[in-house]
């Protein structure tokens, strides 16, 4: 018995280091990590950055549909405006034109809509995790896949915050959805400011997301 429990061990450890190298960095503990609904701002970790964030803004959704369509839609950035009425328009690099173009390092910029009344935000954002669905990729049996990107402030990170995109297949026609965004060092700080707005733009866009997915599943 001890040595099949070590064996299991073994195996684990083994394969959650082969999804580390390989750069899904979360495949191994993404089915645990949930939002905080007792806390909504507790910092999640997040691939680039890791922990001691300031603040996370978190939403989750059970959406009815197939993984590879969830993962895909969010990475088809250039459709965002049809469904998304957080994130109303993102510029990308000329080669890039559907979700299958997107690279890691990639640019782009973000125009967001309802975080500050009547005005319009943009944030420049990188690429930083893409680990499709696959027979490779899976935890207990169940398909996982996540996508991230990380804010660019243009000073050499004195504020930092990452985007990762968790999906979950539970097996029954449904994907776990959770997506949230933490903040880090100085330059974060003045955003909780805007924690509230936030939030309510993530589970908005977590709805549309929902809407979306559903209405054509």
């Amino acid at each position: 018995m001890v040595i099949m429990m070590n064996l299991v061990t073994l195996i684990t450890i083994t394969l959650s280091v082969a999804l580390i190298v390989e750069g899904n960095l979360y495949a191994a503990f993404t089915p645990s990590l949930r939002c905080d609904t007792n806390n909504q701002t507790a910092p999640l970790p997040t691939p680039t950055y890791g922990t001691g964030g300031i603040f996370s803004i978190c939403t989750e959704q059970i959406i009815r549909g197939s993984i590879q369509h969830i993962y895909t839609t969010l990475l088809d950035f250039r459709a965002y405006a049809t469904w998304n009425s957080f994130v109303v328009d993102v510029q990308l690099p000329d080669t890039v034109t559907t979700a299958s173009d997107v690279y890691l390092n990639m640019p782009m910029t973000f125009t967001t809509s309802g975080l500050i009344s009547g005005v319009n935000t943009t944030s420049n954002e990188i690429v930083t995790v893409l680990s499709a669905p696959s027979p490779g990729n899976q935890y207990a049996h169940k398909a996982i896949a996540i996508n991230a990107w990380r804010w660019d402030d243009g000073l050499g990170g004195l504020g930092r915050a990452e985007h990762p995109n968790l999906l979950t297949d539970l097996g029954d026609d449904t994907v776990r959805y959770i997506s949230y965004e933490t903040y880090y060092g100085v330059g974060g700080a003045p955003v909780y400011v805007l924690h509230t707005q936030l939030q309510e733009a993530f589970e908005r866009q977590g709805k549309n997301l929902k809407d979306f997915i559903e209405g054509v599943y």
